[in-house]
């Protein structure tokens, strides 16, 4: 149980803060109980944990598929636990035929958030893009709004994170902007992602949207009637400024890609800058994704750390507690799941006086 309570510190809150993770601590652990329980699903499970922390989600997804076999049938949770983790696999590695197929079960045998598992399940349909797909992910949406729960009369941000993007789905006649990779970028699957996915599937996928959506900005009534063409400008600009960082700067504890043959993308960093400022300079148009500027803060906070310019790292971060981002609010002052960027906002300030890697 001691070993067990350390690995989910370094291995899972360790998505919340950066303070006291030690992922070479969490391996001595794991190696130590691997070589006495093989085929323990908690080893399983950690042992998958620390391969998507290593951006390595396709080594993490044999082990998953152990750890579901070795599940007896009545631990309905702890397959369930396996099967959320190779959905987010599916969205770190850009595989919307696993995505489909991994959300539509857990979205069938799981319980805790029917809401979210059907806005996901819904947007890998929409981004695989068959005529069936599509249709399908149309109903889906539809039923979103009744799928939300209440915990203490409060709704689970990331569900109304859900029904918001699936009220704007219906509102823009069924459509979204790259709605499986948004949200994989909430559950830090961008993060997560192999430098290989990045380079090869995410980024082009951005770049095609981003020519699409510039092609409009000299007119803008060309756009779908010009409703949330800044939402969706600002969105694409947020993405590829979000790969491109992981790019220049993968995170530390990252494994090589030794399949990359592919040449980097040149001046990533740079780039990355350039489209977080874009975001920046027109957030104030944003209609509905107020959430986009925000978050824009706190990675560019992040990359400045990770450059070195502590001085305008600490500036952006300290401006998403302050409230002084140029965006018109939202009703009540909120956006979509403000409480997480605030926690992993404070954890980036933490780590910033101490010295950790960001």
């Amino acid at each position: 149980m001691a070993d067990i309570s350390l690995l989910i510190f370094h291995l899972v809150l360790s998505n919340y803060t950066y303070k006291g993770v030690d992922l070479s601590m969490a391996r001595k652990i794991l190696d130590w109980n691997m070589r006495r329980y093989p085929e323990g699903v908690f080893c399983l499970f950690a042992k998958g944990r620390i391969l998507v922390c290593q951006s390595r989600p396709d080594l993490a997804v044999g082990y998953y598929e152990r750890m579901m076999e070795n599940c007896q049938i009545e631990f309905r949770s702890l397959r369930n636990i396996s099967l959320w983790e190779l959905s987010l696999c599916s969205l770190s590695l850009y595989d919307m035929d696993m995505g489909v197929t991994k959300w539509k079960k857990l979205q069938a045998d799981a319980n805790w958030s029917k809401c979210a598992y059907t806005y996901a399940y819904a947007v890998c349909l929409y981004e695989r893009g068959h005529d069936e797909d599509l249709r399908e992910a149309e109903k889906l949406m539809s039923r979103i709004q009744g799928l939300m729960q209440r915990i203490a009369s409060k709704t689970i941000p990331l569900e109304k994170y859900a029904a918001r993007k699936a009220a704007k789905f219906a509102t823009q006649g069924n459509r979204l902007m790259l709605p499986a990779l948004e949200l994989g970028y909430h559950f830090l699957c961008i993060t997560r992602a192999p430098r290989g996915v990045l380079v090869r599937k995410m980024l082009p996928a951005i770049e095609a949207a981003r020519t699409k959506v510039l092609e409009h900005i000299d007119s803008l009534t060309t756009y779908y009637d010009g409703r949330y063409y800044w939402d969706d400008y600002c969105l694409v600009h947020f993405l590829h400024a979000v790969c491109l960082r992981y790019i220049a700067h993968a995170d530390p504890d990252a494994m090589k890609d030794s399949d990359l043959a592919d040449p980097l993308p040149e001046n990533a960093e740079k780039r990355a800058f350039d489209s977080f400022q874009k975001v920046i300079e027109n957030g104030a148009g944003i209609e509905i994704d107020h959430w986009i500027v925000y978050y824009a803060h706190y990675e560019l906070g992040r990359l400045y750390a990770c450059i070195g310019d502590i001085k305008e790292a600490q500036k952006h971060l300290e401006m998403i507690h302050s409230g002084n981002v140029v965006v018109h609010k939202p009703e009540k002052g909120k956006y979509s799941l403000e409480s997480t960027l605030i926690m992993r906002t404070h954890a980036a300030m933490e780590s910033l006086v101490d010295g950790q890697p960001l």
